[in-house]
C-alpha cells in the first residue's frame, strides 16, 4: 500500500521561464437582424390604432396614421474569455509499507533500507520513503459576457444570429 504525504510546499524558482502567451487581438462582430423590414411594417399596421389608445388618446382611423420610419439599434455585447495554465513541480514523499522481513528495495537502480515506522498500528510492516517531487498542471478557462450596462449576461440570454455580410459599413455609419 502506498501512502502520499504532502505538506504543499512552494519551491520558488530564481530560473524566469519565457513567457509563451498570445493575447488575441479584440473582434468586433455585427450580427445580421432576424426579422424582415417588411414584417416589422406589416406589424405596425396592424398595431397602430392600438398604439394611441395606451397612452389614453381616443383610437384613430387607421388611414390617419402613417407608418414613417423603422429605425434599427445595434446593441453592444463584451464578450472576455480567457485560459490560465500553471505548469510545476512540488514536494513530496511517498510511503510504501513492506513486510518486517524486508532488509532492502532496489528500485530505479536505487537502494533504500526499510525502517520502522513511528505509527503504532503498522507494527507488522516496516516502511521505505521515496522523498522526490510530482509535476502538476492547472488550466482553468473562464469567460465573461456583459451587456452595454457593464452588467453580466448569461448566454442563453445572450442574443445569436448570424454575421452580417457586410460588418465594416455598419461600423463605419456608427463611426466605431
Amino acid at each position: 500500500m502506498t501512502k502520499t504525504v504532502s505538506d504543499e510546499k512552494i519551491v520558488i524558482s530564481t530560473e524566469t521561464m519565457p513567457a509563451n502567451e498570445e493575447i488575441v487581438k479584440r473582434k468586433t462582430i455585427v450580427y445580421e437582424t432576424l426579422i424582415d423590414p417588411t414584417v416589422i411594417k406589416l406589424t405596425a399596421e396592424k398595431l397602430k390604432g392600438h398604439l394611441f389608445t395606451r397612452f389614453g388618446f381616443f383610437e384613430p382611423k387607421p388611414e390617419g396614421i402613417q407608418f414613417v420610419s423603422i429605425d434599427k439599434y445595434y446593441e453592444p455585447y463584451i464578450v472576455i474569455s480567457g485560459k490560465y495554465v500553471i505548469d510545476y513541480y512540488r514536494k513530496c514523499v511517498h510511503t510504501v509499507k513492506v513486510d518486517k522481513e524486508v532488509l532492502e528495495i532496489i528500485l530505479l537502480n536505487h537502494r533504500f533500507e526499510p525502517k520502522q515506522s513511528m505509527d503504532s498500528s503498522t507494527k507488522d510492516y516496516n516502511e521505505v520513503k521515496l522523498e522526490g517531487e510530482e509535476r502538476l498542471m492547472n488550466e482553468v478557462k473562464a469567460s465573461l459576457i456583459l451587456d452595454r450596462f457593464g452588467q453580466d449576461v448569461t448566454l442563453e440570454k445572450l442574443p445569436s444570429a448570424p454575421s452580417d455580410r457586410k460588418p465594416k459599413k455598419i461600423l463605419a455609419k456608427f463611426d466605431v
